[in-house]
């Protein structure tokens, strides 16, 4: 790899960082191995059509999984039930951040790229019937490596 390109990797990385750690879409890596960093899964998603995960840490789960986990945990802070506790919401915020950090780096460890995250847009969520996530059904076997992070 010549200089010129090492330089600009190093530099997307760094931008890269940066968009994480603002936008809260992920957690550092280092708080994963904090004594609040491996949370349990207490419920599933309802469209996950995989193993069931529950009562497994996020580190005992795969990838895929994890990914519809994060999503599912988004869209639920999103429209959090009335009357409850609003800091319930950040918590489920904060577990979707760690869930989509637990899939990359499991994703890494197993030595390839994982299923890229996807965040629900703002335009979807408010089209969506009450009480159904926006995620379709997924599987292990549907995830397809899309997002290379040999180099994040």
């Amino acid at each position: 790899m010549s200089a010129d390109l090492r330089a600009l990797v190093v530099e997307l990385q760094k931008r890269i960082g940066y968009l994480e750690r603002v936008t809260g879409y992920f957690v550092d890596e280092a708080s994963l191995d904090g004594p609040n960093g491996d949370p349990v899964v207490k419920f599933p998603s309802k469209k996950w059509q995989g193993p069931d995960f529950t009562g497994k840490r996020f580190s005992e789960c795969s990838p895929a999984f994890l990914v519809s986990h994060a999503e599912w945990l988004a869209w639920k802070s999103a429209h959090p039930k009335a009357g409850k506790d609003p800091k319930y919401a950040a918590f489920d915020l904060v577990d979707a951040a760690r869930a989509r950090t637990w899939a990359r780096r499991l994703a890494r460890a197993n030595g390839r790229a994982g299923p890229a995250p996807v965040a629900p847009k703002p335009w979807e969520l408010d089209d969506e019937p009450e009480g159904e996530p926006p995620s379709r059904p997924m599987r292990d076997e549907d995830a397809e490596p899309v997002l290379d992070l040999r180099f994040v």
